[in-house]
């Protein structure tokens, strides 16, 4: 999953970690890892690769990026898992 994003007024060339604050279909609230791809003083890209029981509930899940320091620095965002061969709407 990589999530960018760029906002006015924010300086993202400083921030030296970051990790994605997640909300699991089931109400479980979950911190996720997150590697710094691509970083400038209006942008930053981030990505997590998903480790085994990461996404194992069906369902629509949460996310936010989470910057240095828990301050949040992105616009929700939301993808859908379902089973295997499940076919989606």
């Amino acid at each position: 999953m990589i999530v960018g994003q760029s906002a006015a007024l924010e300086d993202y060339s400083a921030v030296a970690s970051a990790s994605f604050s997640v909300m699991r279909p089931d109400g479980v609230e979950d911190t996720w890892t997150a590697s710094i791809l691509a970083q400038s003083a209006t942008s930053i890209t981030l990505q997590h690769t998903f480790d085994p029981g990461d996404v194992d509930v069906p369902g629509t899940y949460r996310v936010l990026a989470v910057m240095d320091g828990g301050a949040i620095r992105s616009e929700p965002a939301s993808f859908d898992a379902y089973g295997k061969y499940e076919v989606t709407p």
